[in-house]
C-alpha cells in the first residue's frame, strides 16, 4: 500500500510540476480502477475508484460516477460532478458489467487502447451482477480500497487459490484480433461480503457467450499455459483401490469415493492436429504432482497402487477436460486457441473467421493426462 502511495505523490508531483502551489494536490483525484455498466437509453455508467489528497486525512479512497454515451463522454461528465481534476495515468483495473459485456466490450477497449497515457498493464475482468455493486462494496469486510483489492488478488494469483491468467488489456486485444482463438476474462462477485473471483468469463470475439465454474479454474490455466506450484483435489472412484485398503475400514463402509490433495510442482501441454481429414486434434498433458493428502488408507508402498493413483487421476482430468471442451463448443468459443493450430496446416495458413466458426463446433480432441507423483509423503 505504501509503495502505491508513493507512486501516486511521485506520478502528481510529475504532473503538477514543482512551481505549482501544495494546495493544487488537493484538487487532484487519481483514479486506480473503474467500471462500467449498461443503463437505460444505450448509455453508459462509470464508477470511478479514485485516490484523493486532503491536508487532515492525508490520500483518501473514494468513488466518483459519470454517465455518457462513451468512456470519455462518461469521464468528462464525471468531471462535472466532482470538485477536481480525474487523472486517468494511473487506471489498474477495468471492470465491466455482465450485461454490457454480453453486448460486446471492444469499443471501450478500443478506447483505452487508443489513450497513450493509459498503462497497457492494465487488468480486465468482469463483474457479477455490475461493477458499481463490486466496486462500491463496504469496504469494511477488506483491509483496504476495494479497487485496490480486487488489483490484488488478480496481481497475486496466490496458489492455494488458483485464478485464470491474469489478463491485460493488450493480451485481450491480442487474442481479440488473432483468428482461431477467444479471449477470457476472470468473473467478479461476492462472497461473504468480500469481492472474490468466482468462474472464468467465455468470450466469442468481444462478447461474454457464457462461463466456467470455479472447479475447473485450474484445469483451465492447465489448458491454456505451463502452471507451476498449485494446488488442487479430486475425488476418485474407490473400487479400483479396494484391494489396496488397509486398516479398519472395510470397502463397503466407503460410500463417498477417495478424496485427494494434490500439489502441482509443474503441468506442460501441447496441442497438436494428428487427422486434419476428420479435423481430429490432440492435447497430451503431464503433470508432475507431490500427494499431500488422501482420505483413505491405502498401501502406496507397493509400487501397483501409486501405479494405480497415477492412472485415475489421469483419467478423471481427462474427463474434466472433456467436460470443459464441449461446453465451450456449444458456445462456439475457441478458448484453447485449436484454430490457430489448424490455421497452421493450411496451405497458405489462412483461415477466416466465418470458416472456424463453422467448423469449430465439430471437431475432435482427444485429452491424454500423464500423471506423475514425485512424492508422497508420510500417507505409505
Amino acid at each position: 500500500m505504501k509503495l502505491i502511495q508513493c507512486s501516486l505523490l511521485i506520478m502528481v508531483s510529475l504532473t503538477l510540476v514543482s512551481c505549482i502551489p501544495t494546495k493544487e494536490i488537493e484538487r487532484i483525484g487519481v483514479i486506480t480502477s473503474r467500471g462500467t455498466d449498461q443503463i437505460e437509453d444505450g448509455e453508459i455508467e462509470t464508477t470511478l475508484m479514485i485516490y484523493q489528497f486532503t491536508k487532515k486525512n492525508g490520500m483518501v479512497a473514494m468513488p466518483v460516477f459519470g454517465k455518457g454515451t462513451t468512456i470519455k463522454g462518461a469521464l468528462e461528465n464525471a468531471k462535472l460532478e466532482s470538485n477536481f481534476d480525474l487523472v486517468e495515468g494511473k487506471i489498474q483495473l477495468e471492470l465491466y458489467g455482465m450485461e454490457l459485456a454480453k453486448k460486446g466490450i471492444f469499443p471501450y477497449l478500443d478506447t483505452l487502447n487508443r489513450d497513450a497515457r493509459l498503462p497497457d498493464s492494465m487488468y480486465l475482468a468482469i463483474s457479477v451482477p455490475t461493477a458499481k455493486e463490486i466496486l462500491t462494496k463496504d469496504e469494511q469486510s477488506i483491509s483496504n480500497n476495494v479497487g485496490e483489492h480486487l488489483h490484488g488478488i488478480i496481481e497475486e494469483n496466490a496458489p492455494d487459490h488458483p485464478i485464470p491468467p491474469r489478463i491485460t488489456l493488450q493480451s485481450f486485444l491480442t487474442k481479440y484480433y488473432d483468428i482461431g482463438i477467444d479471449p477470457t476474462l476472470p468473473i467478479i462477485g461476492i462472497e461473504d461480503n468480500i469481492p472474490k473471483i468466482k468462474s472464468i468469463a467465455i468470450f466469442r470475439n468481444d462478447k461474454l457467450v457464457g462461463e466456467i465454474e470455479s472447479k475447473y479454474l485450474l484445469l483451465f490455466k492447465i489448458l491454456e499455459q505451463t502452471v507451476k506450484n498449485d494446488k488442487f483435489q479430486l475425488s476418485l472412484p474407490m473400487k479400483p483401490f479396494e484391494k489396496y485398503l488397509k486398516g479398519y475400514r472395510k470397502p463397503s463402509q466407503i460410500k463417498d469415493g477417495l478424496h485427494i490433495a494434490l500439489g502441482l510442482v509443474k503441468s506442460k501441454e501441447h496441442s497438436s492436429l494428428v487427422d486434419k481429414q476428420n479435423k481430429l486434434f490432440q492435447t497430451n498433458i503431464t503433470l508432475d504432482v507431490n500427494l499431500l493428502e488422501i482420505s483413505e488408507s491405502i498401501d502406496l508402498s507397493d509400487e501397483k497402487s501409486l501405479t494405480l493413483l497415477e492412472k485415475e487421476m489421469g483419467k478423471k482430468i481427462e474427463k474434466r477436460a472433456q467436460e470443459i471442451f464441449a461446453r465451450l463448443q456449444e458456445m462456439n468459443a475457441d478458448s484453447f486457441g485449436y484454430g490457430k493450430i489448424y490455421r497452421m496446416k493450411q496451405k497458405n495458413g489462412k483461415l477466416t473467421e466465418k470458416e472456424w466458426r463453422e467448423i469449430y463446433p465439430n471437431i475432435k480432441v482427444e485429452f491424454n493426462v500423464k500423471t506423475t507423483i514425485s512424492r508422497h509423503g508420510s500417507v505409505d
